[in-house]
């Protein structure tokens, strides 16, 4: 119980030993889950082992990936500030939004240029919709996105789709700007959180997940040599009900 384990009378007592471990277990189910309680018990374990002297920069940069993963970018910018690294970059503001309402999300649109981000809202239970996550710094996104953009026939039917990043440890900022620069008709935004999206079971890049009234009918994963274009069309028949998923 990692609850338990970060406890204040807990991490007094424990070894530095018992220390590097359990940050590492709250680490790795941050990483897993990305809840914030585990954030926070990520937190526990860092100042537990920074009062000892024992803290790293490894364990820093652990810790700001934890915060950006759970979307805390406050405390993110904080660790940042306070301990200056090339690794550990400032982030712009969270945009403020109302709740969307039910099986509608928030998903974040970086500006064109700028460090800055804006809320967008979108229809998760729209009567057909494709979601396509992807990142730039994955080698298969950019294969795919090199072959959707080579046949004109899946270009122009995944034209609609929402293109997403995954919630990581990085913004990667510049990079998502660069791929939205390049390629317009497959414009990245962020998924805010994974419990946004319960429907997926793989949060992989890439893959394609065809949805019709918020519940996948098909999936499409990875980018092989060979591509993935007799696949993608099948799952294309499925979400227009010309095929019974």
């Amino acid at each position: 119980d990692l609850a338990a384990e970060a406890s204040p009378k807990r991490l007094a007592s424990a070894s530095d030993r018992q220390l590097e471990v359990l940050f590492q277990a709250a680490s790795r189910v941050v990483f897993y889950a990305h809840e914030p309680v585990h954030a926070a018990l990520l937190q526990r374990a860092a100042q537990a082992l920074d009062a000892r002297s024992k803290l790293t920069h490894e364990h820093r940069h652990d810790l700001y990936r934890a915060w950006v993963v759970t979307r805390n970018f406050d405390a993110a910018n904080a660790l940042a500030r306070s301990h200056p690294d090339p690794e550990l970059q400032v982030l712009p503001s969270i945009p403020a939004v109302e709740d969307p309402g039910p099986g509608r999300v928030v998903v974040w649109d970086p500006a064109e240029d700028a460090q800055a981000l804006s809320a967008r809202i979108v229809d998760r239970d729209a009567p057909a919709r494709v979601v396509v996550l992807s990142h730039p710094r994955c080698g298969f996104s950019r294969r795919a996105i090199a072959a959707i953009e080579a046949d004109p026939a899946l270009s122009a039917r995944l034209r609609d789709a929402l293109w997403l990043a995954p919630p990581n440890g990085s913004l990667d900022l510049h990079d998502i700007q660069a791929w939205n620069r390049q390629h317009p008709d497959a414009r990245l935004r962020y998924a805010v959180a994974m419990r946004d999206w319960p429907q997926f079971d793989s949060w992989a890049t890439p893959v394609f997940y065809f949805m019709r009234e918020g519940r996948v009918v098909a999936t499409v994963t990875g980018w092989p040599k060979e591509g993935r274009a007799r696949e993608l069309h099948q799952a294309f028949a499925r979400m227009d009900g010309r095929e019974d998923p």
